[in-house]
């Protein structure tokens, strides 16, 4: 799984299918997403888009209204990717650490407005690509 701000780009990082979370941040919505220039929007259902890519590094572009924060579910920390960073930093913020940075909507996978363990292993889902 990968995250994107608004505006931003980031790459299926493998060839064959690959599932995104879009998840407008507070007062957003969605106005574009693209794979390698082609307009996916009638492919996302109820938030989720899943990549078929011919190649590796396909490129996916998603915008959004408004400022708040947004992208994709898992990437806490907003650098594009989901991985083991992100379980560290979800586990810090649980132990009441406040890691620097740290995207609680992102956090937030399962959309209980709660950030727990639930979600580290929702994120460790994500990475394995098992969810």
């Amino acid at each position: 799984m990968t995250f994107a701000n608004n505006g931003s780009s980031v790459y299926v990082p493998k060839q064959g299918k690959v599932r995104f979370y879009i998840i407008p941040g507070k007062d957003e919505e969605l106005l574009s997403a693209t794979l390698d220039g082609v307009d996916i929007m009638s492919d996302i259902v109820d938030g989720v888009y899943t990549a078929t890519a011919d190649k590796r590094n396909a490129k996916l572009v998603v915008k959004f209204s408004g400022t708040g924060s947004s992208g994709l579910a898992g990437d806490v920390n907003g650098d594009g990717t989901v991985n083991i960073v992100d379980v560290t930093m979800t586990i810090s913020h649980i132990l009441g650490q406040n890691p620097e940075g740290f995207n609680v909507t992102a956090a937030d996978v399962n959309g209980d407005k709660a950030v727990n363990i639930v979600d580290v292993t929702s994120i460790i889902d994500i990475i394995l690509n098992t969810k």
